[in-house]
C-alpha cells in the first residue's frame, strides 16, 4: 500500500505536468504560419499543393483533439489519486485521534523561525479590531520550546503563544476557551489583575461553542488547535465559529497542510492530523465562509517545514457602534 506522502508527491508531479502540456498554443501557432504561407502566394494557383497544405492543417488540429484526451486521462488519474488521498487521511486521523486526547496539553516539540512568526503576527494585526469582540480558540503552545539547564530536557515555552494574545487585547471584549484552565492560563497569565479581570473565559465541552455570544464576534484566532482534529471535528468547529461571527468577521486558523508532501510526511508520524488544503477548501465553502487567503509560510525546522493557515470571513460588512477604544495599559505582572 502506498504511503500517504508517495501519493501526494505522486498527485503533485501529475498536476506540474499536466500544467506544463499546451499542445493547442503550438499547434495553433503552426497552423496560422501554414495558413499565412497560402496567402502569401495566392498568385500560385496550385490546387494539389493546396490541398496538401489543407490537409497538414487539419491533421494539426487533430493533435489538439489528441491533447485534450491525454489531459483528460490525466485529470481522472488525479482525481482517482485525490479520493486514495482523502481516504489514507481519513484513516491516519482515526488513528491519530485514537492515540491521542485533544483534551490534553499537546507539546509541540519543533521550533517556529523568527520570519514565520512575524507573517503570524502581521496577519494577526490586519484582524484584531478595538471595535469588535475577539475570541482565541485554543491556548496552545505554537511551536517553541526550551532546554532546562538542570536536567536538559525540553520544555515548552509559551513566550511566542503569548505574543499572540498580546497583539489581541486590542479586540475588546476578549474571549479565551480551550479544553481546561490550565490550557487557558498559559496564555494570560502574565496579564495584571485589573485586565485579567476584564478578559472572559469558556471551558470547551464536547466541541460546543453556544456559550459564547452569537452573532457578535470580531475576530476569531486559532493556532495549533485544529492541527490535532480530523476533518469532521473542524467541521463541528467551522459551523460553531460562523454562528460566533458577525457578518464580515473574520477566522484565522492553522491546520496541517497534508497536500504538501513534508507536512503529510508529519502525519504518518503521527505528530499532527491530516487536512488536505483542496478538502479544507470545498469544506469551508460548503459552510458558508469566503476566503480571503490560504497560506503555507516555510519554516527553518528540519521536521515542520511549513506553516500553514487560513483567513476565512463570514460574508457581510463588519460594521460597529462603537465610537471609541477603551483606554488603558496592558502591564504584565
Amino acid at each position: 500500500m502506498s504511503t500517504l506522502i508517495e501519493l501526494v508527491k505522486l498527485r503533485n508531479t501529475l498536476e506540474e505536468k499536466l500544467n506544463s502540456i499546451d499542445f493547442s498554443q503550438s499547434i495553433d501557432s503552426i497552423c496560422n504560419k501554414l495558413l499565412l504561407v497560402m496567402s502569401e502566394n495566392y498568385d500560385i494557383d496550385d490546387q494539389k499543393t493546396t490541398n496538401k497544405i489543407n490537409k497538414a492543417i487539419n491533421e494539426y488540429q487533430n493533435l489538439i483533439k489528441i491533447s485534450d484526451n491525454i489531459q483528460d486521462n490525466l485529470k481522472l488519474a488525479i482525481e482517482d489519486l485525490n479520493s486514495q488521498i482523502e481516504v489514507l487521511s481519513s484513516q491516519i486521523n482515526a488513528e491519530f485521534i485514537c492515540n491521542n486526547s485533544e483534551h490534553k496539553l499537546i507539546k509541540n516539540m519543533f521550533q517556529l523561525d523568527a520570519v514565520a512568526h512575524q507573517a503570524i503576527k502581521d496577519h494577526i494585526i490586519k484582524y484584531a479590531d478595538w471595535h469588535y469582540p475577539g475570541l482565541r480558540l485554543g491556548c496552545r503552545n505554537v511551536g517553541q520550546y526550551q532546554i532546562t539547564q538542570d536536567n536538559n530536557q525540553l520544555v515548552v515555552d509559551y513566550t511566542t503563544s503569548i505574543d499572540y494574545t498580546n497583539l489581541l487585547v486590542v479586540n475588546d471584549p476578549l474571549y479565551f476557551c480551550d479544553f481546561c484552565s490550565e490550557l487557558i492560563e498559559n496564555v494570560t497569565g502574565h496579564f495584571n489583575k485589573l485586565y485579567a479581570s476584564r478578559i472572559r473565559k469558556y471551558i470547551i465541552k464536547d466541541h460546543n461553542l453556544s456559550e459564547l455570544p452569537q452573532n457578535q464576534i470580531g475576530f476569531v484566532f486559532s493556532w495549533m488547535f485544529f492541527n490535532y482534529v480530523d476533518v469532521s471535528t473542524l467541521k463541528l468547529y467551522l459551523q460553531s465559529v460562523i454562528n460566533l461571527l458577525r457578518p464580515g468577521g473574520t477566522l484565522m486558523f492553522s491546520y496541517n497542510n497534508t497536500d504538501i508532501p513534508s507536512s503529510a510526511n508529519i502525519s504518518e508520524h503521527g505528530i499532527m492530523s491530516s487536512i488536505p488544503q483542496r478538502q479544507l477548501i470545498t469544506l469551508i465553502k460548503t459552510i458558508g465562509f469566503e476566503i480571503i487567503a490560504m497560506r503555507d509560510v516555510p519554516n527553518s525546522d528540519r521536521l515542520v517545514k511549513y506553516i500553514s493557515w487560513a483567513e476565512i470571513q463570514k460574508p457581510g460588512k463588519l460594521q460597529s457602534i462603537k465610537l471609541n477604544q477603551v483606554l488603558g495599559t496592558i502591564i504584565s505582572k
